[in-house]
């Protein structure tokens, strides 16, 4: 479930509704019930996913470890999550989606500063989201002096992939820039020695995730571009990270209990 457990109590932004753990346990008839964070699950398939499903996006990587992976998915929301190769803690889930969006060029600045006259405060996911794009578009067709014509991401991104419209194609390739400086400034925050790219939005953008702008912008660290050019990065076609990811960690905590 997407959201941070304190105790009992789901903080959540994406819900209408309060969950508890208890609560539910109770009404569903449930012995027992655990609930973890939908991308903790995504982080726990990573070691999981067959090769045949990886889309490489950046990297050369030197012989070594792949540890710790960052793992990172604009959808709803926007998840990231570290997975470590092993340990009492295999996964650190994080609610990276909330923290400040930083800006890396002037254009992205314009868009920041039309941002907070609506919100006090601009986190990650405001951009970098499904929802995020339809914050985006409007922001840029402003800045260009251009009336919006498309009201939902599919449209959005559909207008995008036909070639029809300059500003839905502008506004998938700020959105992928965008994304790679965040992975590059997560990547280099948590020494991460993999990144893989999940969330349906990075399927849906994957012709413009390919075109080279993520890329630039994930070396863009100044010292540190050389150390990224090592980090392998890839994007994943799967549709089940989650599920499977549940299942790694029942698995995992049940031997644990055993």
């Amino acid at each position: 479930i997407a959201g941070l457990l304190e105790g009992d109590h789901l903080v959540n932004t994406n819900l209408p509704w309060p969950v508890s753990v208890a609560a539910t346990r109770r009404d569903a008839g449930l012995a027992t019930l655990d609930l973890i964070n939908d991308f903790e699950a995504v982080a726990y398939a990573i070691p999981h996913v067959a090769p045949e499903t990886l889309v490489a996006l950046n990297g050369e990587p030197a012989d070594g470890s792949r540890w710790p992976a960052l793992v990172l998915g604009p959808g709803t929301g926007l998840g990231g999550a570290l997975r470590f190769e092993a340990g009492a803690r295999a996964v650190l889930a994080s609610e990276a989606g909330h923290a400040a969006l930083g800006a890396g060029n002037a254009l992205e600045l314009q868009v920041l500063q039309q941002m907070l006259e609506r919100w006090e405060h601009v986190d990650n996911e405001r951009i970098l989201s499904g929802s995020g794009l339809m914050n985006l578009y409007p922001c840029l067709c402003g800045i260009r002096g251009v009336e919006p014509q498309w009201t939902t991401p599919e449209a959005l991104i559909a207008a995008a992939h036909a070639g029809e419209d300059a500003l839905a194609v502008e506004t998938m390739e700020v959105f992928c820039g965008w994304l790679g400086s965040l992975a590059g400034d997560l990547a280099v925050t948590f020494g991460a020695r993999s990144v893989y790219l999940t969330g349906g939005i990075s399927s849906h953008v994957a012709r413009f995730l390919d075109n080279g702008h993520f890329r630039t912008r994930f070396l863009a660290k100044g010292v540190m571009r050389r150390v990224l050019e090592q980090v392998p990065v890839w994007r994943v076609e799967h549709g089940e990270l989650g599920v499977v990811g549940a299942a790694v960690w029942h698995a995992e905590h049940r031997c644990a209990a055993a």
